[in-house]
């Protein structure tokens, strides 16, 4: 749900005909043809940069206006193959941690209850991706909390048996973590979390379970909370 005149980070990979990964390109080599209610758009890319491996960051522009969004993703000569070739969404007024702070001032009571500590945040994720997520933070009476009130912070990935998996599981992140006051979190999830190989090829998706805890300052570092826990769920990319 992109902001409209907002950047989207879009990370791809491309492979040539015999399947091997291309590497050493430049935004010249790529074309993003896009459509907004089905109208032919042109986007800015704000920035280019290739990562690793074959894979590559394109930071696109979306329109002024809202609507219907969709890119294609292209080499721009050639029979190389991109992945995702598809960039699908809606372009909206309002980008998510907007929707998240309206929602965290509840009109009544019985709305506070819904945004309780205790209720799951379900995080859904294509195998592989290096994304960052918001996950809004709230108090006993569903308002966001002060995240630099906290420190220590420390996310896990477990499977639903807690078990030990290898050296995939349990997966533990004390980095890449932004806690601001506004009580949105941000979580960066690196490509290389190793939880991403838990889940096998030829499955549609695999569930396991997150969750962030942190220290509050004031308690002097004695009491751990366990802030929002939830699913967490990998998709295959080659999978609707």
């Amino acid at each position: 749900m992109p902001k409209a005149g907002s950047t989207e980070v879009i990370t791809i990979e491309r492979r040539d005909a015999a399947g091997a990964v291309v590497t050493g390109l430049v935004q010249a080599d790529f074309i993003w043809p896009a459509w907004l209610d089905g109208v032919v758009t042109a986007l800015t890319c704000a920035s280019f940069a290739e990562i690793s491996g074959g894979k590559y960051k394109l930071a696109l522009v979306m329109p002024a206006t809202i609507g219907r969004i969709r890119v294609d993703l292209e080499p721009a000569s050639g029979t190389d193959t991109i992945d995702p070739p598809v960039m699908e969404g809606r372009v909206t007024a309002n980008d998510i941690d907007s929707v998240a702070v309206i929602a965290a001032t509840p009109p009544s009571v019985a709305l506070a209850a819904n945004v309780r500590p205790g209720s799951d945040f379900s995080i859904e994720v294509y195998k592989g991706d290096g994304r960052e997520i918001t996950i809004p933070i709230y108090d006993d009476n569903g308002s966001l909390i002060d995240l630099t009130l906290w420190e220590n912070f420390k996310i896990g990935i477990k499977n639903a048996s807690q078990t030990v998996v290898g050296s995939d599981l349990p997966y533990v992140q004390t980095t890449g973590i932004t806690a601001p006051a506004t009580g949105l979190l941000v979580w960066a999830i690196p490509e290389t979390c190793s939880a991403y190989n838990v889940h096998p090829a030829g499955h549609s998706k695999t569930t396991v379970y997150w969750s962030v805890e942190a220290n509050k300052i004031a308690d002097g570092n004695t009491k751990t909370r366990t802030l929002r826990a939830g699913p967490f769920v990998m998709r295959s990319k080659e999978t609707p």
